[in-house]
């Protein structure tokens, strides 16, 4: 064992030797560089939704995984734009980055100082397995930094490190939803190339007549075909490939459709179909279900608005849907129909009106007042 280690301090007085003839050589390259993670917190405003002028995002309940980051130097060049791990330690409800390593500029190895450099955060979003954003650092300057308190954690956040060292910064992110991108300051998610397709959209009612006083009575004497009174809403397929998610520009608070063919003001029906915007997002697929409000008979004497479901489709980007899911028109059609003329009707394959709803019932009173059925 003693040979061992008198071996071994030869070689260590032999290396020092070398390394003291060589001092006047180029820095290796581990030597340039300093390591940096970030403590992430999750801001939670104690103000509610209505304190601020648009509102607060809700939070996410999807797993944070990743980080996205985008980091400049002094100079405002990019020295890292990428993906890096998350973790959480025992009792500890903040998130923290895996290191990141960032080179340094301008060391000199005859000065005996550190040689530290300058960096500045530009952008930071928390993201879950899919990839969505769910946690974000507002841009420098935008309404959403307003949520935040402590301008050494904000965007733009500057931080000085030196060589041979690990640091921690700490950083502040809210709750995200891409329909505050513009709140937040994010111009970026306007990149997307979209293109809004016209979905059309007619209801058939399969009825010899309704009373009088319904909101048919003007437009027609008793017919066993008749234009239904009818809205559509429509959910999007998010990018986990799982959830569905309500088109906000379909309905309103309360979950009714927007566009209707029939008005409520007026009594003007559409004699025809009813065509609805779509987004279409031209760099990744749109998938949509769309959902019928036909304004039917509650069985209690009363009218009010049944909701059916459709199978999902594909938005193209000609926005054409001839000989397709729309039939060879291009349009999507319902046909409904009472119970006891589901087979007289059922040559054009409609559905019984009284038991293939999925919602029963949504009331829209004229006031513009929406309850459900049974409740006032």
């Amino acid at each position: 064992m003693k040979k061992v280690i008198l071996l071994l301090m030869i070689a260590a007085v032999v290396f020092s030797c070398k390394k003291t003839e060589t001092t006047t050589n180029p820095v290796q390259p581990e030597q340039n560089y300093a390591e940096v993670t970030f403590n992430v917190n999750k801001i939670i405003p104690e103000a509610t939704r209505d304190d601020f002028p648009f509102g607060l995002p809700e939070c996410s309940d999807a797993d944070p995984i990743t980080a996205n980051i985008v980091i400049q130097d002094a100079a405002g060049a990019e020295v890292f734009n990428g993906t890096v791990g998350l973790y959480m330690l025992p009792n500890d409800p903040n998130l923290y980055t895996q290191a990141i390593k960032l080179m340094l500029e301008g060391c000199d190895p005859e000065i005996p100082d550190p040689c530290c450099n300058m960096f500045y955060v530009t952008e930071f979003y928390v993201m879950d397995a899919a990839g969505n954003i769910i946690y974000a650092a507002p841009a420098e300057g935008s309404n959403a930094q307003g949520f935040l308190d402590y301008p050494d954690r904000m965007l733009n956040l500057d931080f000085e490190i030196c060589e041979f060292m690990k640091y921690q910064v700490d950083i502040d992110v809210l709750c995200y939803e891409e329909a505050w991108y513009l709140e937040f300051g994010f111009v970026w998610f306007n990149v997307h190339e979209v293109v809004m397709c016209e979905v059309c959209f007619f209801v058939d009612v399969c009825e010899f007549s309704f009373p009088e006083g319904t909101n048919w009575a003007p437009y027609y004497t008793p017919a066993f075909d008749m234009v239904g009174i009818f809205g559509v809403t429509a959910e999007k397929l998010a990018n986990d490939g799982v959830t569905w998610v309500p088109v906000e520009g379909l309905q309103d608070a309360t979950g009714m459709p927007i566009y209707t063919n029939y008005n409520w003001t007026d009594g003007l029906l559409i004699n025809g179909p009813l065509c609805v915007p779509f987004a279409n997002y031209l760099d990744e697929v749109d998938t949509y279900r769309y959902y019928w409000h036909v304004w039917l008979p509650d069985g209690n004497g009363d009218f009010c608005y049944r909701v059916y479901g459709s199978p999902s489709f594909v938005l193209n980007d000609q926005c054409d849907y001839t000989n397709g899911i729309g039939g060879s028109d291009g349009v999507f059609e319902l046909l409904v129909s009472p119970t006891g003329l589901t087979d007289m009707c059922a040559e054009w394959g409609s559905i019984d009106w009284v038991t293939n709803y999925i919602i029963d019932c949504q009331v829209y009173r004229e006031v513009g007042e929406v309850t459900w059925a049974g409740e006032e």
